[in-house]
């Protein structure tokens, strides 16, 4: 019972960073400072920050085409940790960015796949 829990918690916890990443820009505004920390402690390699797409698949929570799915918006993420340009955590980016609008695009699949 207690890993059937811990199972419901991660995949909650997945789809709500899933539902951040695919929000509109002026909902993912709001939450602008979240995803700048994040940011930072992917860069700083914070062992808290971990991606649990391949411990759901591995538990059979999620399907392969659906952790492949969210690996896309992973990397698409880190895209946007790994750019040098301090304009892609603005507000104007969420608009304007490509990489922005292909994130929020991929979440949007790979929560869809999740519900059915």
């Amino acid at each position: 019972m207690q890993n059937r829990t811990s199972e419901n918690g991660k995949l909650g916890a997945l789809q709500e960073a899933l539902r951040m990443a695919a929000a509109e820009p002026r909902e993912q505004a709001r939450n602008l400072e979240l995803f700048r920390r994040v940011a930072e402690q992917i860069r700083e390699g914070d062992p808290k920050v971990k991606f649990l797409d391949q411990e759901l698949a591995d538990q059979g929570v999620i399907d392969e085409p659906v952790r492949a799915l969210i690996e896309r918006v992973d990397q698409c993420f880190d895209q946007l940790v790994q750019s040098p340009d301090p304009f892609v955590w603005t507000e104007a980016a969420l608009v304007r960015s490509p990489l922005w609008r292909k994130l929020r695009r991929l979440a949007g699949k790979a929560l869809r796949k999740i519900h059915g």
